[in-house]
């Protein structure tokens, strides 16, 4: 836009408990490593598993960024970079931006909602709607209820209905029914205890619109300065180092030459030398080792040569034991 590029980066949390500034260097930092992280598996595949235990997984991590380290030094030599070497200033260009208006970083609280307004949204009691399939019953004082015989119902207990709404469970008094004239019509109940009791539900009251809060005020870029001219030492690109030892090392031939005494004799495959080979044991990290290292007369030999020609530099024949 107008020769600038804009991001947007979000945050939930105040500006004065993590400031705009610090949460766009949080991003950028974590861009930056996950991005060299993508290099070294692309290029050393690391990604991949060493080992089963962390230690030995970390260990193998730590050995490849060493490597990684290792081709950015050794690319810097071809490149004549030494520690005498020093960077020519160079003019660079300031992109600091002015400080944007108080208005657009100006945050709206949203507004508590008043005592009224919570009281609103929950269940409406609609007691006429509640009791018109009960003729002769009405609502007494508070939440009670009186039965056709003037008897008071009080509230035993409350439940959540289905819906969100609301049921009543209404009782009478302990004596208000024993010698009741409407009793035969109220309850076949012959215990002189019994006492009458009913189930009210209220369905939920439509909630009350939430206010809506003010919308912000729209962002526009500030407005465009000519940007102010400044020396900067150059920045140093790491992978283009690691790319000149890459190219140096394609003109290097390698040769491995391994000279093992004669083996001795083994056993035909249908005798096993011990029990643990008989009975297919796991091995032990020093049983694998001994497994798989050269036998104590052997000898390795590592050449490097160039363009057909043995090297000269120091290291060219390696002769390990």
């Amino acid at each position: 836009m107008d020769g600038w590029h804009y991001e947007l980066f979000g945050c939930d949390l105040g500006a004065t408990a993590w400031p705009a500034a610090q949460a766009v260097a949080l991003y950028y930092g974590r861009a930056e490593l996950e991005n060299r992280f993508g290099q070294e598996n692309r290029e050393m595949a690391l990604d991949r598993v060493f080992s089963y235990s962390l230690p030995g997984q970390l260990l193998a991590t730590a050995v490849g960024m060493y490597v990684w380290n290792q081709r950015i030094l050794h690319g810097a030599q071809p490149a004549g970079i030494t520690n005498d070497f020093a960077f020519r200033p160079a003019a660079a260009v300031d992109t600091t931006m002015p400080d944007p208006e108080p208005a657009m970083l100006a945050t709206t609280q949203v507004p508590a909602l008043s005592a009224e307004i919570v009281a609103a949204a929950g269940p409406e009691l609609d007691w006429d709607a509640a009791l018109q399939d009960r003729p002769g019953w009405m609502r007494g004082e508070a939440d009670q209820v009186k039965c056709p015989a003037a008897k008071t119902l009080r509230v035993r207990r409350r439940a959540r209905a289905a819906g969100g709404g609301v049921t009543l469970i209404l009782r009478a008094g302990k004596s208000a029914c024993r010698k009741c004239p409407l009793r035969d019509g109220c309850t076949t109940s012959k215990n002189p205890s019994f006492r009458k009791e009913i189930s009210i539900t209220f369905s939920p009251k439509p909630k009350a619109p939430t206010p809506q809060a003010p919308q912000p005020p729209a962002w526009h870029p500030p407005p465009h300065q000519p940007a102010r001219a400044q020396l900067q030492p150059p920045r140093l690109i790491p992978s283009e180092l690691r790319h000149l030892w890459t190219e140096a090392a394609r003109e290097i031939e390698t040769r491995v030459q391994v000279a093992l005494p004669a083996e001795p004799p083994t056993l035909p495959p249908w005798l096993a030398p011990d029990a643990g080979c008989r009975q297919h044991r796991r091995h032990s990290w020093a049983q694998r080792r001994a497994h798989h290292e050269l036998p104590e007369a052997a000898r390795v030999r590592v050449e490097f040569r160039r363009l057909g020609k043995l090297a000269s530099s120091t290291g060219a024949r390696v002769l390990l034991k």
